[in-house]
């Protein structure tokens, strides 16, 4: 017959992994990858200029929703504003759905590995030149 302390141990780190999932699961939702960095987050009007191309996701952690995904731009601007049910990108329209008045939303984004570190380089030359003053 198994002792108490046999199975209480594993019962309880059972138990605390679970719920640790459930609240990762929470707060991103299955379809946020767990590489996308929360950017924004609130329950009327918010907003977020990408940093560089990438994934955007808006997640409803209320109701534990994606929302909406889109590839975004470096410098575009997405918002989701709740009162006039739309969420748009450089202020164009890409979804629009009545959104709850009491829910908290939430902007990840995930940057493009390919366009992250890309770095520009520009050489310029300058020549000075010595006039003579006869």
């Amino acid at each position: 017959m198994l002792s108490k302390r046999s199975w209480i141990a594993p019962a309880v780190v059972g138990i605390a992994l679970f719920g640790g999932l459930a609240a990762c699961t929470q707060e991103r939702g299955l379809h946020v990858p767990s590489d996308a960095k929360m950017m924004a987050e609130g329950g009327n009007k918010i907003s977020y200029r990408a940093g560089s191309d990438g994934m955007v996701y808006i997640f409803d952690q209320t109701s534990d929703k994606l929302i909406y995904s889109g590839q975004v731009q470096k410098g575009q601007m997405v918002t989701l504003n709740r009162d006039e049910s739309r969420i748009t990108v450089d202020q164009a329209v890409v979804s629009e759905k009545t959104m709850a008045t009491d829910h908290h939303y939430k902007i990840f984004f995930a940057a493009d590995p390919t366009t992250v570190n890309k770095t520009t380089i520009e050489r310029t030359e300058t020549r000075m030149e010595k006039k003579n003053s006869d």
